[in-house]
C-alpha cells in the first residue's frame, strides 16, 4: 500500500494542549506507517488584531498554512479552534476555502462539508459541575470563561449558565469574567473574588487558566481547593505536578490527535468515518476539595485486575494504555511493554521478601530513555505506575517485608527521576547548544550573494550540529511578497533543492548557481521516494520583512521544535540579507554603468565644445583653457607659442573647391601632431590659423633661443615637404609660423603672447610661395 503523506495544521507546538495533541498525532503516523508534515505557525500566540509592528511579523508566518494545499500531501488535519484564533477571518475563510478542496479532517468543531472529529467534553463537563454542586455542595460558583466565538470557550460557558440554572444557582455577569484560553486570564478570579469574597468555586476555561488562578488566589492568602476550590478542563501534564493538582475533564486531546491522523487515512482508502467522538473523563483532584490520590487508575486496576502474579501482565499493559492515555481494552501494543513489565515482576518478587534486582535499574533507563523518544509523559508515567505499586504493596502483612518494600520502592522511584531529570537536562543543554549555532547560519548564508557548495557544506555542518540531522532546503525562483494585492497569502509555485541532509550527510545541486525548479507540489515525491522511512516533518516558510524565499522542512524527533524553528528563523533572515546584499551590489553596478555613461557623455561634450570636429585639435576655447591649465601647472618653466597659418587656403579653395580646402586643413593639424610632442598642446585658432604651446623645463638662453627656433621650423618644414612629395594632390600644403619665446609666470598676457607670435608670423609670410599649385594651373 502506497505511503500517505498527512498534513497537521497546529497553532503553536510550545503549548501543552498542542504537544499533547502533536503526540498523539506522531503516534499514529508511526502506527500507520505514514508521513506527517507539520504546519505551525509560531511559537507564540499571534493576536491577529494586534496592529503592532512585531505582531505584523509573527501575523505573516501564517502564510505556511496556505502551503499545506501546494505540497502534494493526501489529506490535511487541522486543529481548527488554534488556527482560527490565530487568524484573520477574511484569511481564515480562504485557508478553509483552500482546504476543501482537499480530503481534511477538521478537529475540535463541527463544519458542514467536512469530516469533523470532536471531544465529548459535554456530558463530562456537566459532571464535573454536579461534582461541585452535589458532592461538596458549592452554591456560589464563578466563571472565567474562555473568548467568545471559539466553539469550545461557548460550549463549556453555555454548559456552566445551564448546570447552575438547573440548580437554581446564581450565574449573572457578576459571577462572569471573560479571558482567552492563556495563563494570563487566570489574574480575572481578583475580579471574582472582590465582588464576591463567599466564593466558593471558580469553573475555568481550561488548565492553563486555572492553574495560574490557583497561583492567583494563593497570592491573595487564600488556599486553592480548601478556601476556594478551582477546576479546568484538557487535563494537561502539568495539571498533576502543581501544589494542589487541578480536578479537571480528559478531554482525550492525545487521542483527538490519533484518531485524527487515523481518520484522514480511512478518508484516503475510501473509507466511513469510524470515530466522531472522542470519549472524555472527570479527573478529580485535590483542587476542588477532594482527598490526593489518583483514583480513575487506582479503581479500574482494582476493578479489572486482582492483585495476582498471573495478573502482572495485564497490569503492565493497563499502566501503558494509560501512560499513553489509552483506555485499558484498546490492547495496542507499546514498546515499554516488556520494561515495564518487567520492573512490575521485580517488585512482585520484592514484595514476597526477596532483595531488588539490579536488572531492573537497566529497565528503568528504558523506560525513561522510550518515553522521552515515544512523546510521552515521564509524570503520568510515574503516577500511573505509583498507583500500581501502591495497591501491590497493600497485600503485605508483615512491617519488616513492608518497610523493605517501600525503601526498595524508594530506591526505584528516586533512581527512575534523578535518571529522566539528568536526561531532561542534557536535553535542555543540547537545546541551549543548538540556539547558540543558529546565529552561525546567518553568518554562514548572509556574507554570499550567490549561493555555491561552499556556503551550503557550512549549512549542513551546523543543521547537524543543531540536531537537525535529516533535513531539506528549498528556494523559490525568486523573492514572492507574503501577501497578493487583494491581502491574500501569496505562495511560490516552483522551488528547487538547494540542500538535503539525510542522517547527516548532505546533498546539494552539481551547480548551484543553476538550479532546476520543479513545481512545488512534485516535489515530496521527489525528496522522499516510497522507499525511504516513513518520518514526521516540520515545515517553515524561510521569510523575513514580508516576503519568502523558500520552505525549510525538518524531520523531528525528540524536542527538536525549537531548533527547527531558529533555524528557519535565521535562514530565513539570511537569506533576506543576502537579497539586500544583491540589490545593493546590482544598484553599485547600475550607478557605475551611469557614472561610465556620463563619463562618456561628457568626454563627447567636451570633445563637441572643445575640439574642432574637422581637425580633432582643439578649438580656440579648448586651445585657450589647455594652455591657462598648463602654464599655470609650470610656473617658472620656458614656454614656446608657434603661431601658424596654412599658406594660400584661399587659393587651394578657390582652385580645388572647399573639400580640397578642409583636406589641407585636416594634413596640417595631422602633420603638426606628428611633429610635436605628446604634451604640447596644439589648436585651431580659426579658419586657417593654427597655435601651439611647448613648455620646456628649463630656461633657454638668448643666444640659443635662434638655434632652437630654427630647429623647430625645420623639422616642420621638413615634415610638410615629405607630405607633400607623397601627398598626390596637385597643389601644397605648407606653413608660415611665428615663434616667440617667453617665461612662465602668473604675470603672463595672453593678448600679449598672441600680439608678438602674430607680428613674426607675419613678418614669416613674406618668404611664403605665392602660387600653391605643384603644375602652372589653368583656369577654365
Amino acid at each position: 500500500m502506497q505511503r500517505k503523506r498527512v498534513g497537521l495544521l497546529i497553532n503553536q507546538v510550545v503549548s501543552d494542549y498542542i504537544a499533547e495533541l502533536l503526540h498523539g498525532a506522531l503516534r499514529a503516523a508511526e502506527d500507520s506507517r505514514s508521513d506527517i508534515y507539520i504546519f505551525s505557525s509560531a511559537l507564540m500566540v499571534n493576536d491577529p488584531e494586534d496592529e503592532s509592528e512585531a505582531n505584523a511579523i509573527r501575523y505573516n508566518r501564517n502564510v505556511l498554512y496556505s502551503y499545506s494545499t501546494r505540497m502534494g500531501l493526501d489529506a490535511v488535519v487541522v486543529a481548527y479552534d488554534g488556527i482560527k484564533q490565530c487568524n484573520k477571518p477574511e484569511n481564515f475563510e480562504r485557508l478553509l476555502g483552500e482546504i476543501e478542496q482537499k480530503p481534511c479532517i477538521i478537529l475540535e468543531t463541527k463544519l458542514p462539508g467536512f469530516r469533523c472529529l470532536r471531544t465529548d467534553q459535554a456530558g463530562t463537563i456537566r459532571s464535573m459541575m454536579e461534582h461541585l454542586i452535589l458532592h461538596h455542595g458549592y452554591k456560589r460558583i464563578g466563571c472565567i470563561r474562555g473568548p467568545v466565538g471559539s466553539p469550545d470557550a461557548d460550549l463549556r460557558f453555555q454548559i456552566y449558565k445551564g448546570m447552575m440554572e438547573k440548580y437554581g444557582l446564581p450565574s449573572g455577569n457578576d459571577y462572569v469574567e471573560t479571558g482567552t484560553f492563556m495563563p494570563d486570564s487566570g489574574e480575572l478570579v481578583r475580579n471574582l473574588v472582590r465582588r464576591h469574597p463567599d466564593l466558593q468555586a471558580v469553573v475555568c476555561s481550561n488548565d492553563f487558566v486555572a492553574i495560574s488562578a490557583c497561583d492567583v488566589l494563593r497570592r491573595m492568602g487564600y488556599k486553592p481547593g480548601v478556601d476556594i476550590a478551582v477546576t479546568g478542563v484538557d487535563n494537561i501534564e502539568k495539571s498533576m505536578r502543581v501544589s494542589r493538582p487541578i480536578t479537571t475533564v480528559e478531554t482525550g486531546i492525545y487521542s483527538l490527535g490519533y484518531e485524527g491522523v487515523h481518520e484522514a487515512i480511512r478518508l484516503l482508502e475510501g473509507l466511513p468515518q469510524q470515530t466522531f467522538y472522542v470519549p472524555s473523563r472527570l479527573v478529580v483532584r485535590q483542587s476542588c476539595g477532594c482527598r490526593a490520590g489518583m483514583s480513575d487508575f487506582d479503581e479500574a486496576i482494582r476493578r479489572l485486575f486482582p492483585m495476582t502474579e498471573e495478573s502482572l501482565p495485564k497490569i503492565a499493559r493497563a499502566i501503558c494504555d494509560f501512560s499513553h492515555k489509552r483506555a485499558p481494552s484498546e490492547k495496542k501494543e507499546t514498546a515499554i511493554f516488556e520494561d515495564v513489565e518487567a520492573v512490575l515482576f521485580a517488585e512482585w518478587k520484592l514484595a514476597e521478601g526477596e532483595n531488588l534486582d539490579e536488572e531492573v535499574f537497566r529497565h528503568i533507563e528504558s523506560i525513561s530513555r522510550k518515553l522521552n523518544r515515544l512523546h510521552m509523559s515521564a509524570n503520568l508515567f510515574l503516577s500511573v505506575y505509583g498507583c500500581a505499586a501502591e495497591i501491590l504493596g497493600e497485600g503485605i502483612g508483615d512491617v519488616e517485608r513492608k518497610l523493605a518494600y517501600q525503601q526498595g520502592r524508594y530506591r526505584a522511584v528516586t533512581y527512575f527521576m534523578r535518571f529522566n531529570e539528568r536526561n531532561s537536562r542534557e536535553e535542555v543543554v543540547d537545546v541551549g547548544k543548538s540556539a547558540l549555532e543558529a546565529p552561525s547560519l546567518a553568518d554562514a548564508i548572509a556574507h554570499n550573494i550567490d549561493v555555491d557548495k561552499a556556503m551550503l557544506g557550512q549549512i549542513a555542518e551546523i543543521l547537524v550540529r543543531m540536531n537537525l540531522s535529516n533535513a531539506c532546503i528549498l528556494l523559490f525562483p525568486d523573492p514572492l511578497p507574503v501577501y497578493r494585492k487583494n491581502g491574500a497569502f501569496q505562495t511560490g509555485e516552483k522551488a528547487a533543492i538547494v540542500l538535503k541532509l539525510v542522517d547527516g550527510k548532505h546533498e546539494f545541486p552539481a551547480d548551484p548557481q543553476h538550479l532546476q525548479y520543479r513545481q512545488l507540489d512534485g516535489l515530496l515525491e521527489e525528496l522522499y521516494p516510497e522507499e525511504a522511512p516513513a518520518a514526521a516533518r516540520m515545515v517553515f516558510v524561510l521569510q523575513s520583512e514580508g516576503e519568502q524565499f523558500g520552505l525549510l522542512l525538518c524531520d523531528v524527533g525528540g524536542n527538536n521544535y525549537v531548533e527547527a524553528y531558529l533555524a528557519s528563523h535565521q535562514i530565513g533572515s539570511a537569506l533576506k540579507v543576502v537579497q539586500l546584499q544583491r540589490q545593493h551590489y546590482e544598484l553599485e553596478k547600475q550607478l557605475q554603468s551611469a557614472i561610465n555613461t556620463i563619463s562618456e557623455k561628457n568626454r563627447i561634450l567636451e570633445r563637441i565644445t572643445n575640439y574642432d570636429s574637422l581637425t580633432m585639435v582643439y578649438n580656440r576655447r579648448g586651445l585657450l583653457e589647455s594652455m591657462k591649465k598648463a602654464m599655470s601647472r609650470n610656473q617658472g618653466c620656458e614656454g614656446i607659442l608657434l603661431f601658424m597659418d596654412i599658406n594660400n587656403l584661399k587659393q587651394i579653395n578657390d582652385r580645388y573647391g572647399h573639400n580640397a580646402g578642409d583636406y589641407a586643413i585636416s594634413s596640417f593639424a595631422r602633420i603638426l601632431r606628428s611633429v610635436l610632442r605628446g604634451e604640447d598642446i596644439i589648436g585651431r585658432y580659426g579658419g586657417d590659423e593654427f597655435m601651439a604651446l611647448l613648455i620646456n623645463d628649463r630656461t633657454i638662453s638668448e643666444s640659443s633661443e635662434r638655434g632652437a627656433e630654427q630647429s623647430i621650423r625645420h623639422r616642420i618644414r621638413k615634415a610638410f615637404d615629405a607630405f607633400n612629395d607623397v601627398s598626390g594632390k596637385p597643389f601644397y600644403v605648407e606653413a608660415s609660423i611665428g615663434t616667440y619665446f617667453f617665461s612662465i609666470t602668473e604675470q603672463v598676457d595672453f593678448d600679449h603672447l598672441f600680439s608678438m607670435a602674430d607680428r613674426l608670423l607675419y613678418l614669416d609670410k613674406q618668404y611664403k610661395r605665392t602660387d600653391v599649385a605643384k603644375e602652372p594651373y589653368a583656369d577654365v
